[in-house]
């Protein structure tokens, strides 16, 4: 009886899909089940009965899920029925998604509630008793699984997807550029080649190596020596090594099995961090190692994350090394990071050559080359990620984020035409350091990622000859900021009388007002309502009162900004209709704070507390989004009065 390969569909998708797969498995049953509900008890239990059966006829059961159909096919309960899984696009955390459908739809969790059932314009309805169930239910998965992603999937992001292969010990590939749903040509292809490169590699599920029984659970990486493997036994993970012969161009290989008993020994013998040899067959070619539970660093690399931490700690391994006549391989997929120490997890060293060493040889792939380019429309995603990252653990920067940053390239004010002045550093496909122009040139703002601060001198200079005005360049830099601040006085910048405050308000300790007699409150969008919006704010930011005048000096232009929450635009009208007061709030789902900008009031109607009852809504709502404080830059007592207090302090340097 043929073994089986049971396919799982994604939302939209159909058992038909499954005829993909076929000429991917050969010498097995390739079955589609087309799921008649889309819920996870129900999907569930329909999986889970397709599985038994196919159990009980005495099958091998491979499972090939997408999307949402890997959740269901978790929420099943029949991982342990399961040989292997293959997991494309998957949705690993549905709590996760249905709370960005939240937030995308505008809707707040006590709405849901209270209603129930919200249709919305995109996807499911979103329901309260599926997201209760998905609460009530976490998944649990123990089969051993290759999870395909790629980067430019919207419905998961890396982080989620990464933190559950880690947790269930699963391998992640991940294609640059691809989409959540696979279905162009390159990426077609690219899930095929994943397949069968997961086939090829692939062993037996469960290896006897001296009467002891290991589980496979999932291949750790292909070396020009061997193949690791993840493998358990009796609960403890533990890396099995299968020797290959395939041909090396670049390397002379004599008795493997044998160069890694001594290998092991020498450099034991040499003091370096390397995990334990449990166990060697010399037969079969196979030896069993610990596992070392971490990143490796060229993950950590991949992910954007600083490794320089790390430096002394391999530097310090080369220094021994070195000392008993040795390199190893300082390529960083032999180096694991766990619970902060380094370990090198390859057994491979070689006699000592200057050339071959971590500072001739290594460095380079630890380190790798930043590029610096002008700014380009299909930035603006990126940006946001880079100030995001830039506050993600110190806000010394916070008065430069990602709303301010939104809410300033589509002011009316802003001087698009040298947008492409704007300098950006990447690394491996994210931002590290930036240089952008404040509205207008003669103001910048300079900074760069932790871990990559020795840009900051080449950013400043940067933003000297291309951002400056006839008067010269002004930055402002935190008053505790004292690397920055050196650096900016070292190439001539000195404190100016210009300075800034950043506020901030707890949203615990929110002060709630409530709008006087006769106001309304309601939502003003600026797209779709940009004369309304553009009125009240040229007459709330004192540009007089005359419409004629308004309407000669500032063009009606529809303010299209994709972060924009309508639930956080808020304005106030009069009793007789007219607009009086406006607010907006600035929230993202993968941030925990709010960011206040602008606020104004119409001069007739200021005194009545009419901005405070406005923006001490918006950031109740901000609050059930999810943040859990919000920033405004200024010093005016008015936000004082909401309960905001003086964070950060920013002076002007300015250079000639």
């Amino acid at each position: 009886m043929k073994d089986s390969v049971l396919y799982i569909h994604g939302k939209g998708g159909s058992a038909a899909e499954s005829e993909h797969y076929a000429p991917l498995f050969p010498g097995c049953e390739v079955i589609g089940l087309d799921c008649k509900s889309f819920t996870p008890w129900e999907a569930g239990k329909e999986i889970r009965d397709a599985v038994e059966n196919l159990h009980c006829e005495g099958r091998s059961v491979t499972l090939v899920a997408n999307s949402i159909g890997a959740y269901f096919s978790m929420s099943a309960g029949v991982d342990a029925l399961i040989s292997r899984a293959y997991f494309i696009s998957p949705i690993v955390d549905l709590e996760r998604l249905i709370r960005n459908m939240m937030v995308w739809a505008n809707v707040t969790e006590d709405e849901l509630q209270s209603r129930g059932v919200i249709p919305i314009a995109f996807g499911e309805d979103l329901s309260w008793d599926y997201l209760c169930y998905v609460r009530e239910h976490p998944v649990s998965w123990n089969a051993p699984t290759e999870i395909l992603y790629g980067s430019a999937d919207k419905l998961t992001d890396y982080e989620t997807v990464a933190a559950f292969a880690k947790a269930h010990r699963a391998g992640l590939t991940v294609m640059d550029g691809g989409d959540h749903w696979f279905h162009t040509p390159e990426q077609l292809a690219f899930l095929d080649r994943w397949i069968k490169q997961q086939q090829e590699t692939g062993m037996e599920q469960e290896i006897v190596l001296h009467e002891k029984h290991y589980r496979i659970l999932r291949l750790l990486g292909h070396g020009k020596g061997g193949y690791s493997y993840l493998a358990e036994r009796e609960g403890r993970p533990v890396v099995l090594k299968q020797i290959h012969h395939e041909p090396c161009d670049y390397y002379q290989f004599g008795n493997k099995i044998e160069a890694e008993r001594r290998d092991y020994a020498r450099l034991k013998n040499a003091g370096i961090r390397i995990p334990e040899l449990l166990d060697i067959d010399t037969d079969a070619e196979r030896i069993v190692k610990a596992y070392v539970d971490g990143q490796t660093i060229a993950e950590l690399i991949h992910d954007g994350v600083p490794v320089t931490e790390y430096l002394p700690q391999v530097r310090e391994m080369a220094a021994k090394a070195q000392a008993h006549g040795l390199n190893i391989d300082y390529y960083p997929t032999n180096f694991v990071v766990s619970g902060g120490e380094l370990w090198y997890i390859d057994y491979e060293c070689n006699d000592y050559m200057p050339e071959w060493d971590f500072e001739h040889w290594g460095v380079k792939h630890w380190l790798p080359t930043v590029e610096c380019r002008a700014y380009r429309e299909e930035d603006f995603d990126a940006v946001c990620a880079f100030l995001i990252a830039l506050n993600q653990s110190d806000r010394t920067h916070i008065n430069w984020n990602w709303a301010r940053f939104e809410w300033m390239i589509e002011h009316p004010e802003f001087d698009k035409s040298a947008i492409s002045s704007i300098g950006l550093w990447w690394e491996r496909g994210r931002i590290v350091g930036a240089a952008i122009y404040d509205m207008y040139f003669g103001e910048a703002f300079c900074a760069a990622l932790p871990g990559c601060e020795a840009l900051y001198p080449k950013i400043l200079d940067y933003a000297c000859r291309e951002l400056k005005d006839e008067a010269g360049l002004g930055i402002a830099l935190c008053d505790g900021n004292q690397r920055e601040i050196e650096a900016a006085e070292t190439v001539g910048f000195a404190p100016a009388e210009q300075s800034e405050t950043l506020l901030r308000l707890e949203l615990d300790k929110l002060r709630r007002t409530v709008l006087p007699e006769g106001y309304t409150l309601s939502e003003l969008d600026p797209a779709e309502q940009p004369e309304d919006f553009q009125w009240l704010l040229w007459q709330g930011f004192d540009h007089g009162t005359d419409y004629e005048e308004f309407k000669r000096n500032d063009p009606i232009v529809p303010q299209r900004r994709p972060n924009l929450n309508k639930r956080l635009s808020l304005a106030a009208a009069a009793p007789d209709g007219a607009l009086a007061a406006y607010c907006c709030v600035w929230v993202r789902p993968d941030t925990d704070y709010a960011y206040v900008e602008p606020v104004c009031t119409v001069p007739a109607h200021r005194g009545k507390g009419i901005a405070a009852a406005l923006l001490s809504e918006a950031l109740a709502r901000a609050k059930a989004l999810g943040a859990r404080e919000a920033y405004v830059i200024s010093d005016l007592p008015f936000y004082e009065k909401l309960g905001f207090e003086k964070m950060r302090h920013y002076t002007f340097y300015r250079k000639p």
